[in-house]
């Protein structure tokens, strides 16, 4: 076996070639953790905004009305009103039961377009109790249903509106309201829904 040593000039083509390749682990290496890197400030915003969202409370609630009729004589017709509150959001929100948060109207029709006439109003009509009263409102906890009953008596044929239009109160419904609407004492967030009936 022949064995020689390097020449100058090779052992400076060895250092450049040894040079570019230890270049080319230490730029790729790089720019791997760049990517590593960005991935985890990634993650680390995304995890921020989720707990936020967790964190962030809201009061979500839906209504609903269900009219059925109860008793007929013949004359006159009992209905039951059902409103059923469900609040699909993360804070409690408190529904205030007011005379004018359950109405009911006969409605009339001329040249086709709706007239609403005889709006009676029975929101504050909810047996309030006697050993245990109930209060003018309803509080209903997050992913919590409540269900609100009602009866009315109606004697005439026709067409009848039902609507149920209550104000919400709760830090969450406070905080929107103040964001969005502000500091007017007579704009609120309300849940509601309206329903037809023909008798």
């Amino acid at each position: 076996m022949i064995s020689r040593e390097m020449t100058s000039s090779e052992k400076i083509t060895a250092f450049k070639d040894l040079f570019s390749i230890g270049a080319a682990i230490c730029v790729a290496a790089w720019a791997a953790y760049g990517i590593w890197l960005k991935n985890e400030e990634r993650i680390a915003d995304l995890k921020v905004i989720e707990l936020e969202q967790k964190t962030d409370l809201r009061s979500h609630l839906l209504s609903e009305i269900i009219v059925d009729e109860l008793h007929n004589d013949g004359s006159s017709t009992i209905f039951t009103i059902d409103v059923n509150l469900n609040n699909i959001g993360n804070d409690s929100v408190r529904v205030i039961l007011d005379e004018r948060s359950l109405l009911i109207s006969k409605v009339q029709f001329q040249e086709s377009k709706p007239l609403y006439r005889d709006v009676t109003y029975i929101g504050d009509y909810r047996y309030r109790g006697v050993s245990k009263i109930v209060g003018p409102f309803v509080d209903v906890g997050p992913k919590e249903s409540y269900r609100l009953s009602y009866s009315i008596k109606l004697d005439s044929l026709g067409t009848y509106l039902i609507r149920f239009l209550a104000t919400m109160e709760s830090d969450s419904v406070k905080k929107n309201k103040d964001k969005n609407l502000g500091p007017s004492q007579f704009l609120n967030y309300s849940t509601g829904a309206d329903k037809l009936l023909i008798k």
